[in-house]
């Protein structure tokens, strides 16, 4: 966990997970548990099991651009600051932003405050976007179309 910068607050938590890891229930791969591990601290709990402590100070302007760094600051619970991740995805991927308020709409599903999905979800709502008529993302004129799909 401290590779995630997370911390352990109640052990009953993460012994429910255990057996989906362990080969009791299931066996899935090192991967598969960072990723139940950053949604359990990420989840919006009256009683959490695993808080993300976010030591190394990372912003949306410093989280890495993938699934890891999309948890860290799904953690702050900020709209503003997953907008600016968000914005960020949106370049690397080709795609730009035409329309604020659709944006803007759209991030709230992913920043934590109101609800959180998968990064992959939020990649392919991105390209979804871009693709469709009359959105709040175009392509940029660079991308390719290996990009567009």
């Amino acid at each position: 966990m401290r590779k995630l910068d997370c911390q352990l607050v109640d052990e009953g938590g993460l012994m429910g997970i255990i057996p989906w890891f362990s080969g009791t229930t299931a066996t899935q791969n090192i991967e598969a548990l960072e990723d139940a591990l950053l949604n359990a601290a990420v989840m919006d709990s009256s009683d959490p099991w695993l808080s993300y402590r976010n030591t190394g100070g990372v912003t949306a302007g410093t989280a890495e651009l993938g699934v890891i760094g999309y948890v860290q600051v799904a953690a702050m619970k900020s709209d503003s600051e997953m907008k600016k991740f968000v914005r960020r995805v949106c370049t690397e991927m080709g795609v730009k932003v035409v329309d604020e308020g659709g944006f803007e709409g759209m991030v709230k599903f992913y920043s934590g405050t109101d609800n959180f999905q998968s990064f992959e979800r939020l990649q392919t709502e991105i390209k979804s976007a871009a693709n469709a008529p009359h959105t709040w993302a175009r392509w940029m004129p660079s991308a390719t179309a290996k990009d567009k799909k």
